[in-house]
């Protein structure tokens, strides 16, 4: 394919959507009180400082790309080297079916480095038509740095994410954490499930600190609600600690840091969500004389509750869930614990927990995920007046 065949349709419909060229207007707005200190003859009757660059916003906006071409032209004999007006005229050529002429306007801004949006688009899609991807990446990666929102759109994204090369380069990228990335990950479940695997194959190519924690969770909660849940898990290694054992913060470390016990009933993913609402409490305990830290939770309603829960992608078959509890103070048994695992929430799925002989305050359930539950929640239950302290949890397969 010859430079400057390319195709209209992804410039067009990217640059409607991004409001690219209203944006590229507005700029054009060119020193018209100076043209009128210095030509009050170029005045024209309703525009008090007109130049052409009133003519040029007109023509865009009736979509008259072809008069918009000629305004422009116009614009070059008072700015011949203005990156704003080189660039519209371009993209008004391109618009208008002149190939050669958007190939030669475009060419001046690659040859003197120019980054303006009209100029990257163009050459992002001329490289997406030659198969040059370090090319495309490069392009792509100037425009999103310009418009981080644009990370988001599927019809700029998908030439590079539907194609191998290209999502490596893209994940070298983002490893230099532009900010565009969490856009990136900005994707609502409303996007094609073929999107979202390519968005997450991207993830798994980038560096572990391409994003943090926080940021991956919003994204694995998308990968979640859309049925990928091997992508989700894949996803969440990526930036989030390593899993113990098969379930995340058996240590509870994570969700009880001291900027994150509040948080704990917002987060998503695979982190460990507080019940904390209505009869639940949920507190932070250090145990005397260590660093151990222990999740103190209360139950003061009338029924037995869910105090937490996460979300787990296991397969079918038999589990063990092991956890260490006490009463808070210390004395007396301690209240009854039960633990559900299944694909919803019930409380008719909890099942009790039994003590371990010879390890005073460990307790163990078996559990089982069957066939028809790919994505399950794991929910530890406390009876009503329960005031205890947990810790130390941990799923094994049988």
């Amino acid at each position: 394919m010859k430079a400057g065949q390319m195709q209209v349709g992804i410039a067009k419909s990217v640059l409607a959507f991004a409001g690219l060229a209203v944006l590229a207007c507005n700029a054009l707005v060119f020193g018209a009180a100076r043209m009128v200190r210095t030509d009050p003859g170029s005045w024209v009757a309703g525009f008090a400082y007109d130049d052409g660059s009133l003519r040029v916003a007109n023509a865009i906006r009736k979509n008259d790309a072809k008069g918009a071409v000629v305004a422009l032209r116009d614009a070059l004999v008072d700015d011949p080297v203005d990156r704003h007006i080189i660039g519209l005229l371009g993209m008004q050529q391109q618009l208008a079916g002149d190939v050669e002429g958007a190939f030669t306007t475009f060419s001046v801004g690659k040859a003197l480095g120019w980054r303006d949006a009209p100029t990257l688009l163009y050459w992002y899609d001329s490289a997406i038509q030659n198969e040059d991807w370090p090319l495309a990446t490069e392009q792509l990666d100037g425009l999103l740095r310009s418009q981080p929102a644009l990370a988001e759109n599927s019809q700029l994204l998908d030439p590079v994410l539907a194609n191998d090369v290209a999502r490596g380069l893209l994940a070298k990228r983002l490893n230099a954490r532009p900010n565009w990335g969490d856009s990136f990950l900005t994707a609502g479940p409303n996007k094609a499930p073929e999107e979202l695997q390519a968005r997450a194959d991207v993830v798994r190519l980038a560096a572990a600190n391409a994003w943090s924690c926080e940021s991956i969770s919003r994204f694995v909660a998308t990968l979640l609600a859309s049925g990928l849940p091997a992508e989700a898990k894949q996803s969440w290694a990526k930036s989030c600690p390593a899993f113990a054992s098969l379930i995340y913060d058996g240590d509870l470390a994570h969700a009880l840091a001291s900027d994150r016990i509040e948080q704990a009933t917002r987060l998503r993913g695979f982190n460990w969500q507080l019940m904390t609402t209505g009869s639940v409490e949920a507190s932070r305990i250090t145990t005397d004389g260590t660093d151990h830290q222990r999740l103190r939770v209360q139950v003061s309603g009338a029924v037995s509750a869910p105090v937490m829960r996460q979300i787990t992608v296991l397969a079918p078959g038999s589990y063990r869930l092991g956890l260490s509890a006490a009463n808070n103070g210390g004395a007396g048994n301690i209240p009854a614990i039960s633990v559900s695992l299944s694909c919803g929430m019930s409380r008719v799925d909890a099942m009790p927990t039994t003590p371990v002989t010879g390890k005073p305050g460990r307790m163990t359930v078996d559990l089982s995920v069957p066939p028809d539950c790919e994505v399950q929640y794991l929910a530890i239950w406390l009876e009503p007046g329960a005031d205890v302290l947990l810790s130390d949890l941990e799923l094994r397969a049988l």
